[in-house]
């Protein structure tokens, strides 16, 4: 050993209290390398892939681009680790949008002979990056489909995150409808209205009042609920922010410190609020007579919009059906 020809070192590794300093802090390294190596396993297992052993935390890939017909989309062509929040707890995937800026295969164009087609169009219900892509619904459903009906079924995955039926409706008529679907499939959510409602704001009509084009941004909208607006404002960006947003670089690249840094994270939310405020987006679905107005008009932008959409299906030669995904409450009671 280096001690036995260091008479001085040999002494300092002697006193109990230098030794017990140094197997703590090695045993204290030796668990946060397990512990991390513990959470990457586990990201790897639910990914199917190994690629999460050797990636950030937080993906820093740029997955999303400005559109200025339908607000964003996503980057065609774009490769991506999907960790969640915290990272890699609850799932992991190695997600890749198409060429055709689906979460899906790609689409022959034209169709061919024989072959069924469904468009499913919706919001991250759909879209499904959480899971991997032969087990999100769409999948599940053109397996199913194809086994019963003994023929080529195609189900077409066109969900994108936050999408309400303003953007479907322009996504549709815009792009989607040279696929040639023979039928369309709306997946409706409980904070499609809201986000009809922010969108509009961005909206261009044409002379006869058509939708023709959402323009890139946000406008979020607050309820005050009789509060001054400035300090609803501040609850619902508090509220709506995701714990790993303004983490440290450490948090953005280990697993570790990203599940600490989430449980700091909500551990300060729950203490800044005695009770945590109600989230805007999902308004439609409260008994509170100062949001009755801007309920009426949510809903009637939204059934306009889900109008729209039918009637251009069946301009298309499309079968139309509109159907809703279950809100939590529904699902775990």
């Amino acid at each position: 050993m280096v001690t036995d020809n260091n008479p001085e070192l040999k002494a300092i590794w002697q006193k109990p209290a230098y030794r017990k300093t140094l197997l703590l802090l090695g045993g204290t390294i030796v668990g946060l390398l397990l512990g991390e190596l513990g959470l990457r396993g586990w990201a790897c297992k639910n990914a199917g892939s190994w690629r999460p052993l050797f990636a950030a935390a937080v993906s820093s890939t740029s997955v999303w681009r400005l559109d200025p017909v339908r607000n964003h989309a996503r980057r065609e062509g774009t490769r991506f680790i999907e960790t969640g929040n915290p990272p890699g707890l609850e799932y992991c995937t190695c997600a890749e949008i198409g060429a055709q800026g689906l979460n899906d295969d790609l689409v022959p164009i034209p169709k061919p002979p024989g072959e069924f087609r469904i468009l499913v169009l919706g919001d991250s219900f759909v879209e499904a990056i959480q899971v991997p892509r032969q087990q999100n619904f769409c999948k599940r459903l053109e397996r199913l489909l194809s086994a019963r009906q003994h023929r080529n079924v195609r189900v077409i995955n066109a969900g994108v995150t936050t999408y309400s039926p303003l953007l479907e409706y322009l996504y549709f008529t815009q792009e989607l409808v040279s696929i040639k679907p023979d039928a369309v499939l709306q997946v409706f959510f409980a904070n499609d209205v809201y986000d009809d409602l922010r969108y509009s704001a961005l909206a261009q009509f044409d002379t006869s009042g058509l939708p023709v084009a959402v323009a890139p941004g946000d406008h979020w909208i607050v309820f005050p609920r009789g509060k001054p607006l400035r300090e609803s404002s501040r609850e619902q960006w508090a509220f709506r922010r995701a714990p790993t947003e303004g983490s440290s670089w450490l948090a953005s690249q280990s697993y570790l410190a990203a599940l600490i840094w989430h449980f700091v994270a909500i551990r300060q939310l729950n203490s800044a609020f005695a009770q945590l405020p109600m989230n805007d987006e999902f308004f439609i679905l409260e008994d509170n007579q100062e949001l009755v107005e801007p309920q009426q008009k949510g809903w009637e932008l939204t059934r306009r919009y889900i109008g729209l959409l039918k009637a251009a299906c069946d301009q298309a030669g499309a079968r139309y059906f509109l159907t809703s995904a279950p809100i939590a409450s529904q699902v775990y009671g």
